[in-house]
């Protein structure tokens, strides 16, 4: 699906970025646009290659998705727990999110918890307005940290 494909070049370029000749220390990936669930569904896949995500997921779900035509199809993508759980399977990398809550993102919070990383995983309050520099504060927060 083109859904897959598009997960498949996030990869590519993260796999491009890590092993080209100039390593660098950590690879964060912002997706506040509708690319956010395409971000989770690579960290998913990439796990620790992806040090840090910021994304926005403007509540998202494979569920949601009606036609096989769109460019969000993924088949199985509602499976285990929709995208939530392809969160949890990204855990306990550093993740900040947008337009989710606790209640809808509490199967991913419960693997951050397992994993005692649940300081790991933050859930953005800000308006839509200032999420982008939130994200952005909040990445250099993490490759800044000790």
């Amino acid at each position: 699906t083109l859904f897959a494909h598009r997960v498949h070049d996030v990869l590519a370029l993260v796999s491009f970025i890590r092993n080209h000749d100039y390593t660098p220390k950590s690879v964060s990936v912002v997706a506040l646009d509708q690319t956010g669930p395409l971000a989770i569904a690579a960290r998913a896949q990439a796990r620790d290659a992806i040090d840090q995500l910021a994304a926005d997921t403007h509540q998202f779900r494979f569920s949601k998705v009606t036609d096989l035509h769109s460019p969000t199809f993924l088949p199985g993508g509602a499976r285990y727990h929709d995208l939530v759980g392809m969160l949890a399977v990204a855990s306990p990398e550093a993740t900040w999110l947008a337009s989710e809550s606790s209640q809808s993102i509490h199967v991913a919070q419960s693997a951050y918890q397992a994993l005692e990383a649940k300081q790991k995983m933050v859930l953005n309050q800000e308006p839509a307005n200032q999420r982008s520099q939130a994200a952005v504060g909040w990445i250099i927060q993490q490759v800044t940290a000790p």
